[in-house]
């Protein structure tokens, strides 16, 4: 009886870490998306470039003609 609610309570435990794994994944899948949203406004806004990060200066790429 003791092994069978042992068992039961690990099934439990790993059916919670296989949510709780889902819903991270759901959340890095979104931050993902926002990520590429935000860097798509940027470069409609302000062209394609190069940020650096440390000094914050943006640096337009050359127009290929």
């Amino acid at each position: 009886m003791q092994l069978r609610l042992a068992k039961k309570s690990a099934e439990d435990y790993l059916q919670t870490l296989a949510d709780q794994e889902s819903q991270l994944n759901e959340q890095i899948f979104n931050v993902n998306q926002e990520e590429k949203d935000f860097a798509k406004s940027l470069s409609d806004k302000y062209g394609v470039g190069s940020l650096d990060l440390e000094s914050g200066l943006f640096t337009p790429n050359e127009a290929k003609n």
